[in-house]
């Protein structure tokens, strides 16, 4: 099957058992970003930021990302990249003006289908920042209504998982402010998930395991066996009339046969493990089974460093 995967991680940077700021460590900005071979980086509030090239196979994404890490290494030297989900920074770490800017455009929720608008304040009043590690993935079966579909599957096979293999301790912070259910953007290529935190990153498994999981979501929308797990009323939301009732909204068009929908996104926001383990054996009925046995083997084995794990090397 042929498709796109791309990512825009973002890291922490640490020295010496301190984290600090990017403002100042990371050359380039949202709007101006310095390019390290086929990839960009860039600060965003305080966080280390970078657009890797989207891979069209799973080696060539795995190349892509020790690629772009290797050359972020280097760059942010003798700074270290650090996947964690949240931290409180100090004060002193947050003067510069950009500290307080929300650098991101709105995202969506698939089930409310509306926009999430963040608040601009809301960095104005906390310590905390948050690093996630949205997932691009670039396909034409992601058109028209698959779109949403999509989102609701990566909650269901990838964003449950994801709470078993994580294993930061600080992924429930990030929750407070970003990473819920159904967060996504839809750009021209397919669409944006943007329920995960930077854990895959850690290593090469956990990264190869997203992929895979992407793959699957897409085969699994190509032979239609999504309608197993989902209803959605076309015609309804092909009508002029429905979309002209005071009362109508294109949500009301889609729902969900297979599960619980509301107890499986309460459960993935709060990170719940002991409740998710009758999702777990529900997502057995359909991932494949070297991929359903992957997420017992990495919530087990957690990554030691992120250089060691993906053999980055850069000057003493």
């Amino acid at each position: 099957m042929k498709f796109s995967l791309g990512t825009d991680p973002e890291f922490m940077l640490s020295k010496n058992g301190k984290i600090y700021s990017a403002i100042g460590v990371v050359k380039g900005t949202k709007n101006c970003r310095k390019k390290l071979g086929k990839h960009s980086v860039y600060y965003d509030n305080v966080l280390a930021e970078c657009a890797v090239r989207p891979g069209k196979s799973k080696e060539d994404f795995i190349t892509n990302l020790q690629d772009c890490i290797q050359q972020y290494a280097e760059h942010v030297h003798p700074y270290r990249l650090l996947p964690k989900a949240a931290h409180y920074f100090s004060q002193s770490q947050l003067q510069h003006p950009h500290a307080m800017k929300i650098g991101c455009m709105p995202e969506m929720c698939a089930y409310q289908m509306e926009k999430i608008i963040p608040d601009e304040t809301l960095l104005e009043n906390t310590r905390l920042r948050t690093a996630g590690g949205h997932v691009h993935v670039g396909s034409t079966i992601l058109r028209d209504n698959n779109c949403f579909v999509s989102i609701f599957l990566l909650d269901l096979f990838l964003g449950l998982p994801s709470i078993y293999i994580d294993g930061d301790t600080t992924t429930k912070t990030r929750k407070k402010l970003y990473g819920q259910t159904g967060r996504h953007r839809i750009p021209p290529y397919g669409v944006e998930y943007r329920t995960l935190g930077n854990f895959w990153l850690a290593s090469p498994e956990r990264a190869e395991f997203v992929y895979d999981t992407c793959e699957f979501v897409l085969k699994f929308i190509k032979e239609g066996r999504w309608k197993e797990l989902w209803q959605i009323d076309e015609k309804r939301l092909d009508s002029y009339e429905a979309w002209t009732e005071p009362d109508f909204h294109p949500s009301q068009c889609y729902k969900c046969v297979g599960y619980d929908v509301d107890k499986l996104r309460k459960i993935v926001d709060a990170s719940n493990t002991s409740k998710g383990q009758e999702f777990l054996n529900y997502i057995k009925n359909f991932l494949p089974s070297e991929l359903y046995s992957k997420i017992f083997k990495l919530s087990k084995n957690r990554p030691k460093d992120l250089y060691e794990e993906w053999k980055i090397n850069v000057g003493t």
